[in-house]
């Protein structure tokens, strides 16, 4: 059995901590070891599990998992944030969600910019296969770092789970996110205003941003667990993604498959995940967002009915194989030194 090693540090990190918990349990026909930090080797008991407590990002992170990463037929990164140091690994493969960091430069730093402009090159360049998750980002790569026979599109799963009891609003708007500018959260607080509905936001960065931009009567939920996030979706009158850019767009299928309405902007990948099932705005119009929500509102049925088909379309299991199908590809093929 092939051995793949896992770099599975991003656990709690929100869409990529989502990704590797549904991924991890489906994989089949490899033997798996785990890169956690302490916090989860328990929860990671039925693994081999190496430890890993670097931040993210840091110099040391690079020198734990040179040192670390044995002699695995593959090593897997759910983010870009690869070893730059080489590894004994035989092979690699990384996962680029989006080029977000390529794609709007201008709201990261000098040294932020630089240092993902190279690692992501570095990423693809020593990778066997990159996978991404949506036909726009395969797109964005091909256009940024004109790279493409590597990329396998595969898209991610919605899960459902079993409702939690939570003392809500009557009537209140949905946004699930973190309030970086591109999320264009606040172009939806100045859309909430004068509507009768509450709006809450859920994300782990809630907080800690709420007051960067923010005015409004915002109900802030920061770290909600998966039960209280469906009955969000499941009692929201419609959930917005008003994003500038998303590589997917998992929070509007999520939404779907508990009947919650869906607006969401025309930019980026999400018109190819939500296909006629949302409603569509412009999102740097706030009036095009208020209409939106009305129009969601008013044609709740219909909109419920083509939400719970789209969504019917994604699902982890198949999620899954696809990955291990690239894992396999990966595995049979000659022996690469690159990046080694």
């Amino acid at each position: 059995m092939n051995s793949l090693c896992i770099d599975a540090r991003m656990l709690r990190c929100g869409g990529i901590g989502t990704y590797l918990q549904q991924i991890i349990p489906r994989i089949e026909g490899f033997s798996l070891t785990l890169i956690v930090h302490s916090k989860d080797v328990l929860q990671w008991s039925q693994y081999k599990t190496i430890v890993c407590d670097a931040p993210i990002y840091s110099i040391r992170e690079q020198w734990d998992l040179w040192r670390e990463i044995g002699s695995y037929d593959l090593f897997w990164s759910p983010h870009f944030n690869i070893p730059l140091l080489p590894i004994r690994a035989k092979r690699r493969v990384v996962t680029i969600h989006d080029l977000y960091h390529l794609a709007h430069t201008r709201e990261l730093g000098l040294v932020e910019r630089a240092y993902a402009k190279w690692v992501i090159r570095k990423a693809i360049k020593d990778a066997d296969r990159v996978i991404t998750d949506s036909e726009f980002s395969r797109g964005e790569i091909k256009r940024y770092l004109a790279v493409e026979e590597k990329i396998r599109v595969i898209p991610l799963g919605v899960e459902i789970v079993e409702l939690e009891d939570i003392d809500l609003p009557e009537k209140f708007v949905l946004f699930v996110g973190n309030n970086k500018k591109h999320k264009n959260l606040v172009s939806l607080v100045r859309a909430m205003k004068d509507r009768k509905e509450k709006l809450i936001v859920v994300g782990k960065e809630a907080g800690g941003r709420r007051a960067e931009n923010i005015e409004g009567d915002v109900i802030w939920m920061r770290d909600v667990s998966t039960g209280v996030l469906a009955t969000l979706y499941s009692r929201a009158q419609v959930t917005v993604i008003p994003s500038y850019y998303e590589g997917f767009g998992l929070v509007g299928l999520e939404a779907m498959a508990y009947g919650c309405p869906v607006v969401a902007s025309n930019r980026a990948s999400l018109p190819e995940v939500y296909g006629d099932a949302a409603i569509y705005i412009d999102p740097d119009d706030v009036v095009s967002t208020q209409n939106g929500m009305t129009r969601a509102i008013e044609n709740r049925e219909a909109l419920v009915v083509k939400g719970f088909s789209r969504a019917k379309l994604f699902n982890w299991d198949m999620t899954a194989k696809r990955h291990c199908e690239v894992f396999q590809e990966i595995c049979n093929l000659p022996i690469s030194t690159t990046g080694s």
